[in-house]
């Protein structure tokens, strides 16, 4: 099996070319450069950095155009308006959730283990993610005669679920996720953020309804799996020789039931504040709030990404080699405590002034400024749990996953029941922070066998390895 260079050993690297392997400092800095070298020609450095490049690059530039138009259509909506179309998508995130049966992850995993029966993988998971995006909707058709919601929150919340039979088509992404070819799933995702960002902006302009904007989520979700549809048929061989396979049906439904809760959970305890701030507070409380998330929430993408692009490179290592394995997750829990803190810090100190420029959300909106410098560290355990969602697939203790996340969960109401009726807004913000960090981190003391993983992360947390080599160093 290849050796792949993991990217996360760039700190290491760049450690050595500034003080030498030995403390000797300059005069070993042309060996060092001539490793480094060495590492990032090398073939699977090369397929790995591209596959990441592609993913954050497609990301970032979705990222920038849906914030910039999220915010005019929140001054278009006012918060109220906005409160109720970020309350609609928060419900119906919470059954597209169970839709997608908690398969991404699992199969994926199983494509990079049997290749041999890709086309049974593929076309199993894609007739189990139809039948729950069906059953979602039904599901959400029941509950919605016990939930005292007016009509157009209703009907929002159809659009968004009803969304999930064109979200069953992201199962050709996995093919492209565990053959690392993340750019044509990026390309497909980045043709229909344009295109909902333009269709956002044209019903702006010509003053359309709030439930339009319902209907524009709806087809942008649409213009996505159509894309990874298209995008499969021209780079599969034979694309439409997929078939039904029992016996992996069932393996998938097992291995993936915890994921399935888990997932639905760890949206209960990102989703439910806005939930629970529309019934006890009113759609305006439910736009500030929203209108922070989106400054937050923006960035949660990348711990998913990283995560996702480095998972074949992790499971490689478990195969190959015990210790590379633990290196790997220690360097990866690293990087990810690096990336957030570069994020946060800056956003917490700067970000309540950016939501108030006129280009974006306004003056208007100032109340979900010490929202956002709250909301914004949970970025970090967030970061946590992606990575560590990752080693729980490896280990197989997807179990666990539902454990922590329940448990984060129902942290995140019983704060929310307290906080909300005394601090408003705020609130609700320290709930979820103190939820992701119970769910992403704390939650690995509840098992022996996820023991090492509190270890690891308390480390990245600590900044235990920079210490330690900056120790040795000095010796």
């Amino acid at each position: 099996m290849e050796s792949v260079y993991y990217p996360e050993t760039f700190a290491q690297l760049w450690l050595r070319i500034c003080i030498g392997q030995d403390g000797a400092g300059i005069k070993n800095l042309s060996v060092n450069i001539a490793e480094l070298n060495k590492v990032v020609r090398s073939k699977g450095f090369l397929k790995y950095l591209k596959n990441t490049s592609w993913l954050m690059g497609g990301r970032i530039t979705q990222m920038g155009v849906s914030f910039l138009v999220t915010a005019k259509v929140g001054k278009y909506l006012g918060a109220d308006g906005f409160g109720a179309l970020g309350y609609s998508r928060s419900l119906g995130m919470l059954f597209l959730v169970f839709a997608g049966l908690g398969l991404q992850q699992i199969v994926v995993r199983n494509l990079i283990k049997d290749r041999a029966n890709e086309r049974k993988i593929l076309g199993t998971a894609l007739i189990l993610r139809f039948l729950g995006a069906v059953a979602a909707f039904l599901a959400y058709f029941v509950l919605s005669f016990f939930l005292p919601d007016d009509q157009v929150s209703v009907y929002l919340t159809y659009l968004v679920i009803a969304s999930g039979v064109f979200q069953a088509l992201d199962v050709f992404d996995y093919h492209f996720q565990s053959t690392v070819q993340a750019h044509f799933g990026v390309k497909s995702r980045s043709f229909s953020t344009f295109a909902f960002a333009f269709l956002q902006l044209f019903l702006v302009v010509i003053e359309a309804d709030l439930i339009w904007f319902g209907w524009a989520f709806f087809i942008r979700n649409a213009l996505v799996g159509i894309g990874q549809f298209v995008w499969f048929t021209r780079h599969f061989e034979r694309p439409y020789d997929l078939s039904w396979d029992t016996s992996h049906a069932r393996n998938m439904l097992i291995d993936g039931w915890p994921l399935v809760f888990s997932g639905m959970v760890v949206m209960v305890y990102m989703k439910v504040d806005q939930i629970m701030i529309k019934q006890m507070m009113d759609n305006v409380a439910v736009g500030y709030y929203t209108s922070a998330l989106r400054f937050s929430e923006i960035w949660f993408f990348l711990g998913p990404v990283l995560a996702s692009s480095f998972f074949p490179a992790i499971m490689n290592a478990k195969e190959k080699d015990e210790k590379l394995y633990l290196e790997r997750l220690q360097n990866f829990y690293n990087l990810n405590v690096w990336v957030a803190l570069a994020i946060s810090i800056p956003m917490a100190v700067f970000g309540p002034w950016f939501l108030q420029l006129p280009f974006l959300f306004g003056e208007k909106f100032a109340p979900a400024g010490p929202v956002l410098v709250l909301h914004i560290w949970s970025l970090v355990f967030v970061f946590l749990g992606a990575a560590s969602s990752k080693q729980m697939i490896a280990e197989n203790l997807q179990k666990i996953t539902l454990y922590r996340t329940l448990l984060g969960a129902l942290v995140n109401i019983a704060l929310n029941f307290v906080l909300i009726p005394y601090m408003g807004i705020r609130g609700a913000a320290i709930a979820t922070l103190i939820s992701q960090a119970v769910a992403s981190y704390l939650g690995y003391l509840i098992s022996r066998k996820t023991w090492g993983t509190f270890i690891m992360q308390t480390k990245a947390l600590t900044f235990y390895s920079l210490f330690e080599k900056l120790l040795k160093k000095a010796k």
